[in-house]
């Protein structure tokens, strides 16, 4: 056995799967299968692996578009906040 042969047979590494976005369904609490926690009302990204299938299936947790990114909060600069500390008044 060589390898490339050895390399068809590992498991597959977590985080080469795809991510689905999921939230509870309502009136369902879901426990994260790694850490234990309850999944968030807000949702989370999750792997695409046979747990989460199954979640989605006996319809626990609804697969929704991720939500965008809000728009990140100006503020200064180190340099900046550094310059009015150093300055005097």
């Amino acid at each position: 056995m060589n390898d490339t042969d050895n390399a068809l047979m590992r498991f597959p590494n977590p985080h080469d799967l795809p991510m689905i976005f999921v939230v509870p369904a309502p009136e369902r609490t879901v426990r994260e299968p790694n850490s234990l926690r309850m999944l968030p009302d807000t949702g989370a990204c999750v792997p695409r692996n046979a747990f989460w299938l199954r979640r989605l299936r006996f319809k626990d947790v609804l697969e929704i578009p991720p939500p965008s990114k809000p728009a990140a909060t100006r503020q200064k600069s180190a340099p900046a906040a550094l310059s009015k500390q150093e300055s005097p008044s």
